[in-house]
């Protein structure tokens, strides 16, 4: 082969490197940009989510603003403030709320579980805390939920003072915490105004629940505290009798 043919060739694979060189470069160049673009995507949908989080917080706010304030007396015996569950009931915060109802029946009983109450405690509940209880529950879920709601939807069904097992198990049907012959957990139930008239407060049946047992032994207590293994009616039932007493 001649040196003109070798520089010839030299030449053209200088050229095809430099082309190779190019095409490398500009692969680069599109993985780079697809990265920023990919980038720049993901901090458009961040900022999105950024911005539904103020809407949602702004219409939250503009809620609570419209929402009606209750004026009434939350007086309770005993030194028992109900300032927390007013704050909680008024911003919908209805779990929370349910969680702080059990706090405050138990503090109203001088007990620190649910377990320890009996028939007598129940029959003698402070019919002050019982008021202020049902009227605030009444209040905030414009006649949804409370206390003297759920009373009157087991007298509809023929509910007696003392534990009445079919009725308790037609009015756990009927207020939602009951579902095909079974009753929900306490994590299954709904809280929010779509639920069930007389959904919450839970306090009475899932009070031992709400006070927070270890996890260890949640289910174990759920599900012979609530699930049927006990006759678990009686508080409530015991409780809206202390109502009609109360004549609230």
């Amino acid at each position: 082969m001649q040196l003109r043919d070798l520089q010839g060739c030299f030449k053209q694979k200088e050229s095809d490197l430099e082309v190779e060189k190019n095409r490398r470069q500009d692969l680069e160049d599109r993985i780079k940009l697809g990265k920023s673009q990919q980038l720049d995507v993901e901090k458009y949908i961040a900022s999105l989510e950024e911005e539904v989080e103020k809407l949602k917080d702004k219409n939250r706010k503009e809620q609570i603003t419209e929402r009606k304030i209750f004026t009434g007396s939350i007086e309770g015996s005993r030194g028992i403030d109900y300032n927390r569950l007013l704050s909680l009931l008024a911003n919908g915060e209805w779990k929370k709320a349910d969680a702080e109802t059990a706090r405050l029946m138990l503090a109203v009983l001088r007990k620190r579980e649910w377990w320890q109450v009996s028939k007598d405690d129940v029959a003698w509940f402070p019919c002050k805390d019982i008021s202020t209880i049902d009227r605030l529950w009444s209040f905030y879920s414009e006649d949804r939920f409370g206390l003297l709601i759920q009373k009157k939807i087991y007298e509809s069904l023929k509910g007696s003072n003392s534990y009445d097992r079919n009725a308790w198990e037609v009015f756990g049907d009927r207020v939602g915490w009951r579902d095909k012959n079974d009753w929900l957990y306490y994590e299954d139930l709904t809280f929010s105004t779509k639920a069930p008239r007389g959904h919450l407060p839970s306090t009475v049946l899932y009070g031992s629940i709400v006070e927070g047992i270890p996890e260890l032994f949640s289910s174990l207590v759920e599900t012979v505290a609530v699930r049927g293994l006990t006759n678990v009616g009686w508080p409530m039932a015991g409780l809206f009798a202390r109502i009609k007493d109360c004549e609230l």
